[in-house]
């Protein structure tokens, strides 16, 4: 008999490409939610490093100019990191959705290795099941001779 061969196996091989492509693609989004995080975790601490430094300052003496800078740079470090939650909102749809695809491209792959292992089963029955036919004629060949002699 011959040897089990899967009809369907380039398109196996297609579609586990396919979720290999799906899987790269997510972890860049994944990489680029954390980057993303990242700089606003940054504008945070620069946020945070400018108020201590006016802290410091407001003991010692005020400075009129100086505190008109920091003011216009920590509203724009505010408006910065409103930006960058609304850059990191849209990242993590991105990733959702390529997760989605992944998830899509994982199941439409077991799909067809579920095919493959029904049908090797299969084959493995019907050979077993031809076997057992070899073994029992040549059984009966080996009793007929005995029964001639």
């Amino acid at each position: 008999m011959k040897i089990f061969q899967f009809r369907l196996q380039k398109l196996l091989q297609v579609k586990t490409y396919n979720k290999m492509q799906k899987q790269k693609e997510l972890s860049q989004a994944e990489r680029m939610r954390r980057m993303e995080e990242a700089h606003l975790a940054m504008l945070q601490q620069h946020l945070h490093n400018e108020i201590e430094a006016l802290k410091a300052q407001k003991r010692d003496h005020v400075n009129v100019a100086r505190l008109t800078r920091s003011v216009h740079y920590q509203q724009r470090l505010l408006t910065n990191m409103a930006t960058q939650e609304r850059v990191i909102t849209d990242a993590c749809r991105k990733e959702e959705i390529k997760r989605g695809r992944l998830i899509e491209a994982t199941k439409e792959e077991k799909t067809f290795e579920k095919l493959k292992e029904r049908q090797q089963y299969r084959y493995l029955v019907e050979l077993d099941h031809l076997m057992q036919k070899e073994n029992d004629e040549i059984g009966k060949n080996v009793f007929m001779r005995r029964e001639q002699h």
